[in-house]
């Protein structure tokens, strides 16, 4: 969602985090807030713990994939729109196990999925939207 309104570093209040986001700040993020740093300045730390914890995971992930598996893996990924929940993520292995039931997935690669970690699973699936979006390989992230 693009916004032309400037949210103020400090900001105390969940209003001026709805405007920038579009989204209301949920208690995590509320409860963060205090009297040396606001709604915006937490949201921007706590993207960057995120994407540091992606890439910590992705590094430990390096080698248990091949290209074409995680090529087969984003088509599967990608194509499923509410990954962009969190609460969805415990779908993915359902999600890969029904396309090797229906012949479009190796079951053994679906499988070995369904073992990964609950970080692992959001850095495949992070993953899996960067490569498919042409902005970087899986070379690029570490994973190959």
């Amino acid at each position: 969602m693009e916004t032309n309104v400037k949210a103020s570093e400090n900001s105390r209040t969940p209003t001026a985090a709805i405007r920038v986001t579009g989204v209301r700040p949920g208690p995590d993020l509320q409860m963060r807030v205090g009297p040396h740093a606001g709604f915006t300045a937490i949201a921007r730390r706590d993207l960057g713990r995120y994407y540091a914890l992606l890439d910590h995971v992705r590094d430990g992930m390096r080698g248990r994939f091949t290209a074409d598996e995680l090529d087969a893996l984003a088509d599967h990924l990608t194509a499923t729109p509410m990954l962009d929940l969190p609460e969805a993520l415990a779908v993915v292995p359902h999600i890969l196990l029904e396309a090797a039931e229906r012949g479009l997935l190796d079951e053994g690669l679906a499988e070995r999925v369904r073992q990964l970690t609950h970080a692992e699973r959001w850095a495949l699936v992070d993953a899996a939207e960067v490569v498919s979006s042409g902005t970087a390989s899986w070379a690029d992230l570490g994973m190959v």
